[in-house]
């Protein structure tokens, strides 16, 4: 049987390796992205949006596991950018 020292020894590495490939695919993406004056995060979020029908932004906040503040600020973004319309919530 593995120690407690052993485990987190083989887990840090994969940790550490799987935050490196995300770093690389973000800037891989960001540079894809790039002529359409968008980022990844902001592509993140416009997948997301197409993913469902209609979705709030506290809905998108749980899906992407983001900060609502820092989310609002993003569509403001991609608003201003037209890439996405905002529209009451129908009641």
């Amino acid at each position: 049987m593995k120690s407690t020292s052993d485990i987190f020894n083989d887990v840090v590495p994969l940790g550490r390796l799987i935050h490196m490939v995300n770093q690389k695919k973000d800037r891989l993406l960001n540079d894809y992205l790039s002529p359409l004056d968008i980022t990844a995060t902001q592509f993140k979020v416009l997948c997301s949006i197409r993913c469902e029908v209609c979705i709030t932004p506290v809905e998108l906040k749980k899906v992407l596991s983001v900060d609502l503040g820092a989310l609002t600020r993003m569509l403001d973004r991609l608003v201003c950018k037209g890439w996405i319309e905002r529209s009451p919530k129908p009641e």
